[in-house]
């Protein structure tokens, strides 16, 4: 391919494309060329992929949007040289092209490529008239130097974008590296070895407490006057070291003094960049990193090992080391006390194996085997013979430290566990009484279940042939009322009332043990429903009441779930009632929520009534149970809802605050459980 016929590259086009038609410059080129051709049209333009676009004109006062195909920038470059266009309508290439059919009516075109420094053609300056012709060869003369002028005009342009990208590239590399010394908060030092000329950034003179404006002038010895003299002597070392090329960079962590008399810690790095002509270090750089708080954490790490090693001396943990090579052990002071030992008299692998019991030496011993071969641990508690005798029991753990498929040591702890495999031995001994405990209990559960069972089926019925007889009573006991009528006395007609009232608590408690009954006893039909339709069918029931009071019921949507839907509408019922019953002052609201969290589905009751204390909140739920004696209610239908919850296997708790209402939670599993 000829170097003049190259693709123009990406950031070239991206230059071109960002000159605007107003550019100042390519106007008063484009001006120029017209009068010195006594041409009518000038126009400069570069071609991108399909398209020709204009860089400058002068003569046109719109520009179509012209295709590459078909243009006179195209047939320019193409040509390599000189364009001439005498006739546009008698050449069929530009039949179609806008300037020939549009408003300019160009005839005649004569056009010179624009080349680049490096011989690519980029585009072309054109001069254009409505009438055929030809320029002279002084005015093509003329044009080809315009053609090189605004060449030289694009090249200043494509320069300057460079010098512009270079510009913000080292700007943002500047800004980025104060970044990154900004954000690891590192103090910044140059120093000039053979003058002692240093500079510091900020965060160095900050470190010790200071603005550098109250440090200056620095010097080499604005660092020796604030190092601790200990640590000068070692960076001394360190440096003269680097100089000599035995190190690649400088590091030492060094103590300086702070303003308030406080020692710092700061690790000093850095490394010559520049050597005199005689080889002796010049300008060295680094950084200055505050380790003050890493130093601290050092000490109490050490602190905490030290403590460590106390507190595994007095709990009696030893430790040993095997070196699978050489076979050599290395016990700890405590191994050696736990085995009964002089401290240094350490025995052989297999004379060490001998202090545990016969019966546990082949254990210990295919362990330790194992754990050499395979690198496979082990944890063991074993009996064990100390030298004199004596029979306790050990903890022995090993661990393989391998390397290429080879076991290079082991490494573990020996702990005397007497007292504690003692205390375990005397706990799995009562475990064992209380399990057998506990299977006494179950057959005692077993027997309490039958008899509550007898006991439910007696109250069942006991409470269903009550029914009927005190139902006689009450209405005997209304017949004589009427009767009576005006025969009855103010007391006697008291008493009568009296007993009237102790009939319909009466049978309200009958009603309540025979639903206790009839909840305990159905068999659940556990159904997926919407805990909203539950809720509408119960306000149906209610509506009455509900108006009445002028209660609000307040809910959005709420989650489906599974349940027993009779059940679980008598409940929602109850606590509906409840909020009613103990209402406060102002009307009646009840706010419904639920949600799905997981695998279990929560429903919540929240009313403005008189609430209670919180002492009270499991009492509520007993049998016959009412926090007052003159309130309404059989005292059975919380009972009854935690009934049905447990049934469901889940839970129904409350909170309250006198005078500040009440909130039951429902809460049972998502999926039913058999």
């Amino acid at each position: 391919m000829d170097q003049s016929e190259r693709p123009v590259d990406t950031a070239t086009l991206d230059a071109l494309r960002s000159l605007t038609t107003s550019d100042a410059k390519l106007a008063t080129l484009m001006k120029a060329t017209t009068l010195g051709v006594d041409q009518p049209i000038a126009l400069a333009s570069f071609l991108d992929g399909d398209h020709e676009r204009c860089l400058a004109a002068h003569g046109l006062p719109e520009l179509p949007r012209m295709e590459r195909s078909g243009s006179f920038c195209d047939a320019t470059v193409r040509t390599g040289g000189c364009l001439e266009i005498e006739d546009a309508l008698a050449d069929p290439r530009f039949r179609h092209n806008p300037l020939v059919t549009g408003p300019a009516h160009v005839r005649s075109c004569t056009g010179y490529p624009l080349v680049t420094p490096d011989g690519v053609r980029i585009g072309a300056l054109c001069v254009m008239s409505p009438q055929p012709g030809r320029l002279t060869d002084r005015e093509k003369e003329f044009l080809a130097l315009q053609a090189v002028a605004v060449t030289m005009a694009l090249d200043a342009h494509l320069n300057q974008l460079a010098l512009e990208t270079s510009q913000a590239r080292l700007a943002e590399q500047n800004w980025r590296l104060e970044s990154t010394i900004a954000g690891t908060n590192a103090g910044t030092w140059e120093w000039n070895v053979q003058t002692g000329e240093t500079r510091f950034n900020e965060t160095w003179a900050q470190f010790i407490g200071y603005r550098l404006e109250e440090l200056q002038p620095v010097s080499i010895n604005t660092w020796l006057e604030n190092t601790h003299p200990e640590d000068l002597e070692r960076s001394g070392e360190l440096l003269n070291a680097h100089f000599a090329g035995d190190s690649e960079f400088y590091e030492c962590e060094a103590r300086m003094r702070h303003r308030d008399g406080s020692w710092i810690w700061v690790l000093d790095r850095g490394r010559v960049r520049t050597w005199t002509d005689q080889g002796e270090p010049e300008w060295m750089y680094g950084t200055h990193e505050l380790i003050t708080e890493r130093k601290r954490r050092a000490e109490a790490l050490e602190q905490s090992e030290a403590r460590l090693k106390r507190v595994s001396e007095v709990a009696g943990i030893g430790g040993w080391e095997l070196d699978c090579r050489s076979g050599e052990m290395t016990w700890s002071d405590m191994t050696y006390m736990i085995h009964g030992l002089p401290i240094g008299q350490i025995p052989a692998v297999q004379e060490a194996i001998e202090f545990y019991a016969p019966e546990a030496r082949e254990t210990i011993q295919n362990a330790l085997t194992v754990c050499i071969e395979t690198g496979a641990p082990y944890d063991l508690e074993l009996p064990f013979i100390r030298a004199d005798g004596s029979r306790i029991w050990v903890r022995a753990v090993g661990q393989a430290d391998r390397a290429d498929g080879e076991t290079l040591r082991v490494t573990g702890s020996f702990q005397d566990i007497t007292e504690s495999y003692e205390l375990r031995l005397q706990l799995s001994q009562e475990r064992q009484r209380l399990l057998e405990h506990a299977r006494a209990l179950e057959q005692q559960q077993r027997e309490l279940e039958i008899s509550n069972t007898s006991l439910e089926n007696f109250a069942y019925v006991a409470s269903h042939d009550l029914s009927s007889p005190l139902q006689n009573m009450k209405s005997f006991s209304e017949l004589l009322i009427r009767d009576l009528g005006p025969n009855l006395d103010g007391r006697r007609e008291q008493y009568v009332k009296f007993l009237l009232q102790s009939m319909d608590r009466m049978q309200s408690r009958i009603e309540g043990l025979l639903s206790l009954s009839r909840a305990r006893r159905a068999t659940l039909d556990l159904q997926r429903v919407n805990l909203g339709e539950l809720i509408e069918r119960v306000r149906g029931d209610l509506s009455h009441r509900i108006e009445a009071l002028d209660a609000t019921l307040d809910y959005g949507d709420l989650p489906d779930a599974v349940c027993d839907a009779t059940l679980m509408e008598q409940v929602i019922q109850n606590l509906i009632e409840n909020s009613l019953r103990y209402r406060g002052q102002h009307p009646p609201l009840i706010r419904i929520h639920g949600s799905r969290d997981g695998d279990s589905v929560s429903l919540a009751f929240a009313d403005n009534g008189v609430g209670f204390k919180p002492q009270h909140s499991d009492r509520i739920f007993r049998m016959f149970e009412r926090l007052s004696s003159d309130s309404e209610g059989s005292g059975i239908g919380l009972a009854i809802s935690r009934l049905i919850l447990e049934r469901h296997h889940g839970t129904i708790n409350c909170t309250a605050e006198p005078g500040n209402g009440a909130t039951f939670t429902l809460s049972w599993p998502a999926k039913p459980r058999h």
